[in-house]
């Protein structure tokens, strides 16, 4: 560590490290905005289907609400027939389950709209974390019978083309009387993140571990000793030039005798979304939001994600002659590979974020985040590829099989229909698939335009880093016995 300091030079280059990486800290913070701290909620808004209630001063209508936020803002309530010179005011009460009040909201009836929700905000928030349950009870005061104030009901749910009943046991009470039915209503709040309340603190022992690791491998690399960076940073220093080569031929090979060449990246995916578009919004209604660049959002990071993965795992025996010749560590054949399909990656995002924004995407501060979710994409895929390039010298019938199941991979992955067609009991599990969360993560930027949950960084990180490890473990276990198949 002295020879650091007394070095200029290196002491130089260890400060502007770590002066990036507290850079890209306070971008990271500023980019994600209040998306690190929490996020806007509300139950889902259903459809009115049938009118269940008429009140007036005379009546009350009691129901339950489920899944209460950490904060509650609102409650929306569906109402029709409200006639526009009509007197009197709509009371909502919202209790908890035990009738415990929490807030008393009112609205005058001529300031309601006809047919469509009302919404009653809390004077200040409700900390619901707690409860389960909320109990809203609708009241009016001033409001005759011939007013006709009515309220309606829910009893099944879209899923995409369908409309679907919904199996829950619904009632509410009328004046005291228990019905049969939904009522149809939503809340709206926050949800509250852990990460919002150990962002500095994690991010301060994160930059001096940085710190402390740069400052000893700069250390340990002048006095002659080798550490894990120090290795990597003199493998790319002695290979660069290589994997320039082999990247060039790959990407050069790929193109060969192609009139339009590498424009064949920005063409495939804009008419395979073409093609998907014509079919999904015509053929097969499809209620998704900005359809366009959802499903190109699809395409292009599923369509690298199988093309990086298709040409690493055949790096090992397509190199088979050199790998017998020339010694070199083993991990550049399958890196250039995935590197030579990042640069397509790069080249495909220029008609996705055109698509985007001609579709209406708004420009915003979390774009800045894209990066991250790219990263950690060819982090997973690398790691994929050192798995299967493995498994490819020893059982050459990998490729058939990978052939298969990344087939079987596509269609698990919401490239082309929503999520909300999966049944909710197997929903934990359907988003264990990585690539709904890195795809998931770039449509919440250009879709949404804001920062990804906490939930879907966390999800992208452990993906990419549990595969990169299990890969590079696999490899090296087994990279000295591929000359023995080769």
């Amino acid at each position: 560590m002295k020879n650091v300091f007394s070095n200029t030079r290196v002491l130089k280059k260890c400060l502007i490290a770590s002066a990036i990486c507290a850079l890209l800290i306070l971008l990271f913070y500023w980019a994600s905005g209040s998306r690190l701290f929490y996020e806007e909620w509300s139950s889902d808004e259903p459809d009115a289907q049938e009118q269940i209630a008429v009140i007036h001063d005379d009546s009350e209508v009691t129901f339950d609400m489920d899944k209460v936020c950490d904060e509650l803002h609102s409650v929306s309530v569906y109402i029709g027939t409200v006639d526009d010179k009509s007197t009197g005011t709509m009371i909502v009460d919202v209790a908890t389950p035990g009738s415990e009040p929490i807030a008393q909201i009112s609205k005058p009836v001529s300031e309601l709209e006809e047919y469509t929700f009302a919404t009653f905000e809390l004077d200040k928030p409700y900390n619901s974390k707690d409860l389960d349950k909320l109990k809203i009870t609708i009241t009016t005061d001033g409001v005759t019978e011939k007013q006709n104030i009515s309220l309606w009901s829910n009893n099944s749910f879209s899923a995409g083309k369908y409309t679907l009943s919904d199996m829950n046991d619904h009632s509410y009470l009328l004046d005291g009387k228990k019905q049969s039915g939904k009522v149809c209503a939503y809340i709206s709040g926050r949800n509250y993140y852990l990460l919002g309340k150990i962002f500095w603190p994690c991010a301060a022992v994160l930059f001096l571990i940085f710190t402390i690791y740069v400052f000893s491998m700069a250390g340990r690399f002048i006095d002659g000793k080798e550490s894990l960076g120090g290795k990597a940073y003199v493998n790319y220093k002695r290979y660069n030039f290589l994997m320039r080569q082999l990247v060039g031929r790959d990407f050069k090979k790929k193109y060969k005798r192609s009139v339009l060449g590498f424009g064949w990246t920005i063409l495939n995916p804009l008419l395979t979304m073409l093609v998907q578009y014509v079919v999904f919004s015509t053929l097969f209604k499809t209620s998704i939001d900005n359809f366009v660049t959802y499903l190109l959002t699809g395409i292009v990071l599923m369509g690298f994600c199988t093309e990086s993965i298709g040409l690493g795992l055949s790096s090992i025996i397509d190199n088979a002659h050199l790998i017998n010749k020339v010694y070199m560590p083993k991990e550049i054949y399958p890196l250039s590979r995935v590197i030579s399909s990042t640069i397509n990656l790069l080249l495909a995002m220029v008609p996705l974020l055109a698509v985007a924004l001609c579709s209406g995407a708004p420009i915003s501060k979390a774009m800045l985040l894209i990066p991250i979710d790219l990263m950690l994409l060819l982090l997973f895929c690398y790691g994929m590829v050192l798995i299967l390039s493995t498994s490819m010298a020893f059982f050459s019938d990998t490729m058939f099989l990978w052939n298969v199941l990344s087939t079987l991979w596509m269609y698990l992955t919401p490239i082309f229909y929503p999520v909300s067609i999966i049944p909710e009991q197997f929903l934990t599990i359907y988003k264990m698939n990585p690539m709904y969360q890195f795809i998931t993560f770039m449509r919440t930027i250009l879709i949404e335009g804001q920062a990804p949950s906490p939930g879907n960084y966390l999800g992208c990180i452990i993906s990419a880093a549990v595969v990169i490890i299990i890969g590079r473990y696999v490899f090296k276990k087994n990279e000295d016995k591929f000359i023995l198949y080769l």
